[in-house]
């Protein structure tokens, strides 16, 4: 259960990362 939450967030934080670069 724990480590879904640690892969949602690793899978946020790369997104977050991934709109920056666009802009």
């Amino acid at each position: 259960e724990r480590l879904v939450m640690m892969q949602a967030q690793l899978e946020g934080a790369q997104q977050y990362i991934t709109e920056q670069c666009l802009k």
